[in-house]
C-alpha cells in the first residue's frame, strides 16, 4: 500500500488542505521525510492518516476543536495491491465510518487485508519516526 495523497478536509485546525506524495522519478527510492517546524502540522497530518487507516479514538476527540467530532473528514489516495489508486475517506460517527469517493460506507476488510494484521501501534511504531522514538533509539 503506497500514500500518493492525504486529504485533511476537516480535521483540527485543516480545512480542504492535501498534501501530494508523488512518485520518485526514474526508479529511485519511495521514501518520503516530512518536516517543517513546530506547530506547523506534521503530527495533525500523520494521527490523520493513521485514523483514516484504523478509525477515529473513542471519546472526546483531540481534534475536535474547529469541527465537531461528526463532521470531521480525513481522507486519501492510495494505491492498494488489488485495486491500484483507491479514494477512501473517514468520518468521525462510530459506525460505518469508512467511506469511498462518494461517501459511500465500504468494509473494512478492504484496508485490513492491506495492513497484514498490523494494529495502529505496530503500523505507527514500524513506519514512522517521532522525536520520543529517535531519542530512545
Amino acid at each position: 500500500m503506497r500514500l500518493n495523497r492525504l486529504d485533511l478536509i476537516r480535521y483540527g485546525r485543516f480545512n480542504e488542505e492535501h498534501m501530494e506524495f508523488p512518485r520518485p522519478e526514474d526508479g529511485g527510492p519511495d521514501v518520503t521525510v516530512v518536516f517543517g517546524p513546530n506547530e506547523f502540522g506534521k503530527s495533525t497530518a500523520f494521527e490523520g492518516f493513521l485514523e483514516l487507516l484504523f478509525g477515529l479514538k473513542g471519546g472526546e476527540h483531540p481534534y475536535a476543536f474547529e469541527f465537531g467530532r461528526a463532521d470531521l473528514l480525513v481522507g486519501a489516495e492510495l494505491d492498494l495491491p488489488s485495486r491500484g489508486p483507491t479514494v477512501l475517506r473517514r468520518n468521525g460517527k462510530r459506525t460505518n465510518s469508512l467511506l469511498d469517493e462518494q461517501l459511500r460506507p465500504v468494509g473494512e476488510a478492504l484496508l485490513a487485508k492491506h495492513l497484514h494484521g498490523l494494529c495502529r501501534d505496530a503500523y505507527e511504531t514500524r513506519f514512522s519516526l517521532n522525536d520520543e522514538n529517535l531519542r530512545k533509539g
